[in-house]
This record gives C-alpha cells, sequence and structure tokens, in this order.
C-alpha cells in the first residue's frame, strides 16, 4: 500500500510539475536497477522521494492541520443543519435524504483523508 501510494503520488508529480521531475525518476529508476543494488524497490523509493525533496519537488501538498480541522467543522455543522425542520432553516427547502447520506459520506472522507495525509510524507 506504501508503494502503490507512493507511485501515485509520483504520477501527481510527474503530470503537475511536467519533465524535471520525469527525469529525476528515469536516473533513479537507471541507478536502481544496477547490479550492487540489493533491493531494487526500496532503493528506488528511498532515492526518489529524497531527490525530488532535494530538487524541490517533494512538498507537503497537504492543507494546514487547521485548515482541515476547519472544513470538517464546517461539514459537521452542515450534518447538524439538515436535522432541522424547514422554517429554522430561514424558509429553505429541507435537504433531502440523499443530499443527507452524500454531505455524511463526504465529511467520512475528509475526515479519512486528513488522518491518511501525513503518513504519504514519505516517513516509512
Amino acid at each position: 500500500m506504501v508503494r502503490r501510494r507512493l507511485f501515485a503520488r509520483l504520477q501527481r508529480i510527474c503530470e503537475q510539475k511536467g519533465e524535471a521531475p520525469l527525469l529525476i525518476v528515469a536516473q533513479v529508476l537507471e541507478e536502481a536497477a544496477g547490479p550492487k543494488i540489493r533491493d531494487k524497490g526500496k532503493y528506488f523509493s528511498f532515492a526518489v522521494v529524497r531527490r525530488l525533496t532535494e530538487a524541490g519537488f517533494w512538498a507537503a501538498d497537504a492543507p494546514p492541520v487547521n485548515q482541515t480541522r476547519e472544513q470538517v467543522q464546517d461539514l459537521a455543522a452542515k450534518r447538524a443543519a439538515i436535522g432541522r425542520p424547514a422554517e429554522d432553516q430561514g424558509g429553505a427547502q429541507q435537504i433531502t435524504e440523499m443530499e443527507r447520506l452524500r454531505l455524511s459520506n463526504e465529511l467520512l472522507k475528509r475526515q479519512l483523508a486528513a488522518v491518511r495525509k501525513p503518513l504519504e510524507g514519505g516517513a516509512w
């Protein structure tokens, strides 16, 4: 799972930043294929993260923790407002059950992403 997330992040970086990170990845891939490297996958993972960090491409893409907490609190407030009658919402239409479930699902996804995001920072 860790390598799968690493490769997904590498792909995102290469698509967003262009050819420079792709050249770094290709160079590390060539080095990892060398005969003196015992565990090629582990070497590639460590070296590519280190070199992309040195070049400034491997930065924290996650929003600040406070911003994520604010987003979760906003969604929680929306979720709490769903149960109120229409007249309590300032005359707005009552949110349907599907909309309530969608908001609840979005809240859970953001909470899960907030927990997983720090793990994507290259820590083993």
